[in-house]
């Protein structure tokens, strides 16, 4: 019920890898390792020579280029496979083999996709401060990213009930399962999130609690507890309420508010390692995320969210 529109967000991934290009143009301004400052100890440049292998411009570039590639290549593929299908006048012999060509595609992509996007989390998130490290930090931003997901699905779905849009297929039955899905990921998400601050505050050893120290102080700790209670507790409790998962315009809203939090979650890993100490929120963010989208890209998904012919 909800292929077509996962099927337009990820045939999307070729255009995100524009994007991509002033991050590679500002790489000497945004990842240490690219050029060391002066200021690192001795055993600080020793660490960073050690991950030099895989800390390297032509590698992080190299990588860059696979995960849009192999994202960008499952999407397409999918997406049009799907359009073809549905040119089909029935339930013909190409039409199921069509069927099988999504599955195996699907499946086999998958774990290739998960590792993806732990790579592309490592290399662009937490390569950002090169001296931290974390074992659940890509588990953390996957969980993340499949909430924003669900959310946009969630919001187009309700969006989507014009007549042969997936949205008004959608009964009461679909949104509970959509709402229920959507509640897993943000506990654990924020399952991971509190194991990774416990272990560190536990070990309490320097070179992990600086991270946390960069996030908190400032005034970062209002930024963490509004993520604590804006991305999780209220929407836990929100879906925890069976009327608010099968009202299509209240799991809309709690959509619209998790993209909301998926943006502050993001923002809050970004901005202390770029900008550390007090906290500030600079214009040109704000007018970075319009950019990226403008509003249009959502309703851009629900204008072709029609309905695949099968349903």
């Amino acid at each position: 019920m909800l292929r077509r529109s996962l099927e337009i967000m990820a045939a999307s991934c070729p255009l995100f890898a524009l994007l991509f290009v002033p991050v590679a143009l500002a790489m000497p301004h945004l990842f240490p390792w690219v050029a060391l400052p002066s200021s690192l100890s001795g055993h600080d440049l020793q660490l960073l020579a050690h991950k030099q292998p895989y800390l390297n411009v032509p590698f992080f570039l190299g990588r860059a280029l696979l995960y849009f590639a192999v994202w960008g290549s499952v999407g397409v593929l999918l997406f049009r496979w799907s359009v073809r299908q549905d040119a089909e006048p029935g339930i013909t012999e190409r039409a199921v083999r069509i069927t099988l060509y999504q599955r195996r595609l699907a499946s086999g992509a998958l774990p290739l996709m998960v590792l993806c996007l732990s790579f592309a989390s490592l290399d662009w998130l937490m390569s950002l401060e090169p001296l931290w490290q974390s074992t659940v930090y890509a588990l953390t931003v996957g969980c993340g990213a499949v909430v924003g997901a669900l959310s946009t699905v969630a919001l187009t779905a309700a969006l989507a009930r014009g007549a042969g849009q997936f949205g008004a297929l959608m009964g009461p039955a679909h949104f509970l399962r959509l709402g229920t899905l959507l509640l897993g990921f943000i506990c654990l998400w924020a399952y991971c999130g509190f194991s990774q601050f416990l272990l560190m505050w536990i070990a309490s050893l320097p070179e992990e609690v600086t991270w946390y120290r960069a996030r908190l102080d400032g005034g970062w700790l209002a930024v963490a507890v509004a993520l604590a209670v804006g991305h999780f507790g209220v929407p836990f409790f929100l879906l925890l309420l069976r009327r608010v998962k099968q009202h299509a315009g209240a799991l809309a809203a709690v959509g619209a508010w998790l993209l909301l939090m998926r943006a502050l979650d993001v923002y809050w890993l970004v901005w202390p390692a770029l900008s550390p100490g007090t906290a500030t929120f600079h214009w040109t963010s704000a007018t970075a995320w319009a950019g990226v989208g403008d509003g249009r890209w959502p309703r851009g998904c629900c204008s072709r969210a029609v309905a695949t012919r099968y349903q």
